[in-house]
């Protein structure tokens, strides 16, 4: 959910008025804390005998729009 549409809803919601710039911040920082969990994940994932993978399709919205879905 973009930052725009979170400000609104805790605007709306809670009252609290939060800036986008704060919630990217916030965004940010978490995935800052994360990285050393992606790290572990990644040397996990390459050091198996395989790595599998889902290739099922799934439509965005342009290609909805474009079908006029």
């Amino acid at each position: 959910m973009s930052s725009v549409r979170q400000s609104v809803i805790f605007l709306r919601d809670a009252g609290i008025n939060i800036s986008r710039a704060t919630i990217d911040g916030w965004v940010m920082r978490v995935g800052d804390l994360l990285m050393p969990l992606v790290a572990v994940m990644g040397r996990e994932l390459v050091g198996g005998s395989y790595i599998q993978a889902d290739e099922t399709p799934v439509m965005c919205r342009r290609a909805m729009a474009s079908r006029n879905l």
